[in-house]
């Protein structure tokens, strides 16, 4: 039977982030300190709390870590230490196993019968990373979801799409990012 660790994607996960946070509390690594500290300084350096809510609750908006970084670099932030090691881990994995892996193997999974691959699967996720964004900010807390929504689908021409069914959408993704996160 395989391990856990075994899974070809498993550094793209929020147990490997979650394992690797608590093994950094028993040991000390400069390399990851050093990472750390540029981390804090920028946060600081940010001064509107959102990188450390971000980090905070980064599986609640990102399904895996490749998304957490991507994310964060979108909106102009330094992606925590943690999102920074589990992707470069499964880039290492990825070459170390010179090509007897495919990428999508490494930061997804297996593909799934009928559905394709990961980028197929997620489909609407972008928009509701957007929602989920755009409802953190200080400027919308008194804001509806639904304003919110409409707002987003002006901006970005969503024509094809009902604003009550993608908010429903929003709420399961919001549900499944948290189940991913408990056992991902």
């Amino acid at each position: 039977m395989k391990d856990k660790t075994e899974k070809h994607n498993y550094y793209n996960t929020w147990s490997f982030v979650r394992k690797f946070q608590d093994d950094l509390k028993n040991t000390k690594n400069p390399f990851i300190e050093g990472l750390e500290h540029s981390w804090q300084v920028l946060s600081e350096d940010y001064n509107d709390g959102f990188s450390t809510a971000l980090r905070d609750n980064v599986s609640d908006f990102a399904a895996t870590p490749l998304e957490a970084l991507v994310e964060a670099v979108e909106l102009g932030y330094y992606p925590s230490p943690e999102v920074l090691v589990a992707v470069c881990r499964a880039v290492d994995k990825y070459m170390s196993h010179r090509g007897e892996l495919e990428l999508e193997d490494v930061f997804f999974g297996d593909k799934v019968r009928s559905k394709g691959n990961y980028s197929g699967r997620i489909g609407h996720d972008s928009l509701y990373r957007m929602l989920w964004y755009r409802r953190t900010l200080e400027s919308n807390k008194d804001k509806s979801i639904s304003a919110i929504a409409e707002n987003l689908f002006a901006e970005f021409r969503v024509e094809t799409m009902d604003v009550d069914n993608f908010i429903r959408g929003y709420r399961r993704w919001k549900a499944r990012a948290k189940s991913n996160n408990e056992d991902t």
